[in-house]
């Protein structure tokens, strides 16, 4: 699928995997950014629960306004999604943590 693929790897790799339809390995994968950690087979497990340790880490607070951040806001341009990201984040997260205290 053409449209999602080139969010994360940029157009023109993009339409060099749809155009050509080559396969392409892990490392290729890792190194266009179309994965982010690159295991042995063995180590997959330990690598899901390390990831899991540090998100659990997070406030849940921030968690939850990131993830509905993330669905509510996919499609916008960058400077609007940066614009509302920015101003959503201050008053429903930051600003919140700073009044507790």
């Amino acid at each position: 699928m053409f449209t999602p693929l080139r969010w994360i790897v940029g157009e023109g790799i993009a339409k060099d995997i749809c155009f050509t339809g080559r396969i392409i390995d892990a490392k290729k994968a890792y190194e266009i950014g179309l994965v982010n950690y690159l295991v042995e087979s063995d180590q997959v497990l330990n690598k899901c629960i390390e990831i899991a340790k540090q998100i659990l880490e997070s406030p849940a607070e921030t968690l939850r306004f990131t993830k509905s951040y993330m669905k509510k806001h996919a499609e916008e341009s960058f400077e609007r999604a940066f614009k509302i990201e920015h101003d959503q984040a201050f008053k429903e997260v930051l600003f919140k943590q700073l009044m507790k205290k």
